[in-house]
């Protein structure tokens, strides 16, 4: 038995390549089921529906329509892709659905331990130095870091009370229910919740900063 040859492989990819897109692309479909779909999903993502559930569920939710939508338009999938689509938006919906009125108790959440040892992380953003200059500028009324300051306090990612909607299994690439993005979020809502603390020492910050971790 030989061993293929790199021309082989290129040739063969690039074959998987073309199955691959005639396969998504080849024929196109029909999206009238998928069109209904969005629909309904986005009926229950008006402002008045989506008070009634966690924001991270929301945003997941909304991750799948906007893909969906933006298939639609393109009106070039297949019948497959066009399926694959649908189920992704329909399981999306389904968990949405299962978290109407979910308030997540953190209640019971305690510190572990003190972490103020003085260690200086090599990778992190800030430093001590970076904090007790912004606490000083701010308590200078500079007009730029106030600003700043008062553009986070605004965010919605960086209050104490900001709920996350937790996934068993992160999924990222395929193209289909992908949902790594929920990790992202609570990665952005601990750092901004972390950076409030550090500036006005509110432990209501530090708390959620530590949960969302």
């Amino acid at each position: 038995d030989a061993a293929a040859t790199d021309a082989e492989i290129a040739s063969w990819a690039a074959l998987t390549s073309e199955l691959e897109y005639e396969y998504n692309y080849g024929t196109v479909g029909d999206f009238s089921k998928l069109q209904t779909l969005v629909t309904q999903s986005e009926a229950l993502l008006t402002p008045q529906q989506a008070a009634n559930y966690p924001e991270m569920a929301v945003a997941e939710l909304s991750d799948v329509v906007a893909g969906c939508k933006s298939l639609i338009l393109g009106n070039k999938a297949s019948q497959g892709l066009i399926d694959q689509w649908y189920t992704a938006l329909q399981t999306a919906q389904t968990r949405y659905k299962s978290t109407e009125g979910f308030v997540f108790d953190d209640s019971s959440v305690t510190r572990g331990y003190d972490t103020d040892r003085g260690f200086i992380h090599p990778g992190a953003l800030h430093t001590q130095a970076d904090f007790d200059r912004v606490k000083a500028l701010l308590d200078a009324k500079d007009a730029t870091i106030v600003a700043a300051y008062e553009k986070l306090k605004a965010n919605a990612y960086s209050q104490s009370n900001v709920t996350t909607y937790p996934v068993e299994t992160i999924v990222r690439g395929g193209g289909v229910g992908e949902n790594y993005m929920n990790a992202a979020r609570g990665a952005a809502m601990a750092y901004q919740n972390a950076l409030r603390w550090k500036i006005s020492g509110e432990k209501a910050h530090a708390d959620k900063a530590i949960h969302k971790l």
